[in-house]
């Protein structure tokens, strides 16, 4: 297949092992397979700049250990303002752990609270100090953002170099804005009340829904386009536990939704040139609780000799080099 257009799907999450288990057939692409993370820092937005680079992004200080201190920087200011408690001295003299200890979990509750009251009621609910948390906190997400110097490693560089159009929607780490609001507000919500999380779910399930059909509009327009979704990811933190019948159900219908979905999507797809990508940047392991060391890859290509994270990088690269030497020459 000589491809002129490139499409990459990034599914947060998709477990390999789980679409093949459960016979998710439009997630299965002409070839399909399973590829390994070598590497120990599995941030959704430093594995997902390693596989559009094919570089180890962790050698340039593009670290989750320093995108967690920077943000902890920001947001110093908050702790303060966490402290102005009138319930402080007794949740310090009867909390357990250390004063850190105690300071952290004070902070986090403070900031849970508010992420809560803005997703359900919106900021205007806020009072004039937890405004100005939350607007800490939302400043403080963009040390997740790409640095320059590893985008300009990218083939993507080098495409937007060309002048080919490109277009990325919400994808980590070059400008998922709202969804790097919502992975990390995940972190205080994984264990919120069973309605609320089904209500994140489902505004995200419908945001899903919303940015395939825009794509959709948009493909004959553009030479690479860029399209993610973090469902997959939060689903699995909130019900993918060892031995959870029910969670492992809800697990199984949040990936059939995902799989009718993109299945219908691609149907609409008359495009004989444009080469279909489906990935994600991990799976999940329900021992660990936490992101696992293999991702999933899809393609309408041909393939077998993915195995790693580098070789998926080589090949989305290689396709943008071939899209890059086809628009030279009919130049």
């Amino acid at each position: 297949m000589s491809a002129h257009k490139i499409l990459i799907i990034g599914i947060d999450c998709l477990d390999y092992y789980l679409v093949k288990k459960w016979k998710l057939q439009a997630l299965q692409l002409t070839s399909t397979g399973y590829y390994l993370v070598k590497s120990d820092d599995r941030y959704t937005p430093i594995l997902w700049l390693t596989l559009l680079s094919g570089i180890d992004v962790t050698k340039y200080g593009y670290t989750s250990q320093r995108i967690s201190r920077s943000k902890r920087l920001k947001n110093f200011i908050s702790v303060f303002l966490s402290l102005l408690n009138k319930d402080l001295f007794s949740y310090l003299k009867y909390e357990e752990g250390n004063i850190v200890e105690r300071i952290r979990k004070l902070y986090f509750n403070y900031i849970k609270k508010i992420l809560i009251k803005a997703l359900i009621f919106g900021n205007k609910s806020l009072s004039f100090k937890e405004k100005i948390s939350y607007y800490l906190f939302l400043k403080s997400l963009s040390t997740e953002k790409a640095p320059k110097k590893i985008l300009k490693k990218t083939p993507l560089y080098l495409a937007y170099k060309k002048n080919l159009k490109v277009l990325s929607i919400e994808f980590p780490p070059l400008n998922d804005n709202i969804y790097r609001i919502i992975r990390n507000t995940l972190y205080f919500l994984i264990d919120a009340p069973e309605s609320l999380r089904r209500y994140i779910l489902e505004k995200i399930y419908k945001g899903t829904e919303v940015s395939l059909k825009l794509i959709l509009n948009k493909i004959k327009n553009y030479d690479i386009i860029l399209w993610y979704t973090p469902y997959i990811d939060i689903l699995s933190h909130m019900y993918y536990k060892p031995r959870n019948l029910k969670g492992l159900l809800r697990l199984y219908i949040g990936y059939s939704k995902i799989n009718k979905l993109i299945g219908k999507f691609l149907s609409k797809i008359k495009d004989n040139n444009l080469a279909i990508i489906i990935m994600s940047d991990h799976g999940y392991d329900p021992l660990l609780m936490d992101h696992s060391y293999y991702g999933y890859w899809s393609t309408n290509i041909k393939i077998n000799n993915i195995k790693t994270h580098q070789d998926l990088s080589y090949f989305i690269g290689n396709k943008i080099f071939k899209i890059i030497k086809s628009k030279n020459e009919k130049e």
